[in-house]
């Protein structure tokens, strides 16, 4: 369901069908880098109930803004006028992204390497092909969570 919040009205509209993915469910990794369009669609995943977020909180980038030159025609050092416009909703409009704060992972899983984890990562980027992703979940917590969650 969308929901489109306006200052005297709402706006909803709702899904006739579930779509080809409807029955689908998984894991999503996120971290403080998971922002506005991202951090939307991984929180209405997770208030779904079909997906698990693993990692980090995410940034909490929470509203769009836009700016407008308080002198025309503008310049370099002309001032702005900066207005946010809208706050980001997550799921069924259960709540907006928090500015600064982002959305809470099911499983808080930290993204730091200990000294050995980045030894042995430095030891595989030698042999690493730069043409291929790499996963090694010995070294990555929080993909390790994330598969191991998806063989249950």
């Amino acid at each position: 369901m969308l929901t489109e919040k306006f200052k005297d009205h709402s706006k909803e509209k709702v899904a006739a069908k579930k779509g080809a993915f409807g029955d689908a469910h998984g894991v999503i990794l996120v971290d403080g880098f998971t922002a506005s369009a991202s951090e939307m669609f991984s929180g209405t995943l997770q208030d779904w109930g079909k997906f698990k977020l693993v990692g980090e909180h995410t940034y909490g980038k929470g509203v769009a803004q836009t700016s407008f030159p308080l002198q025309w025609p503008p310049s370099a050092d002309s001032p702005w006028l900066k207005l946010t416009v809208l706050h980001y909703l997550v799921g069924n409009g259960r709540k907006p992204i928090v500015l600064g704060k982002g959305l809470i992972p099911d499983y808080n899983v930290s993204g730091v390497l200990s000294p050995a984890e980045i030894k042995q990562l430095q030891k595989d980027m030698k042999t690493q092909d730069p043409t291929k992703p790499y996963l090694d979940p010995a070294v990555d917590k929080q993909l390790e969570k994330a598969l191991e969650l998806s063989t249950h």
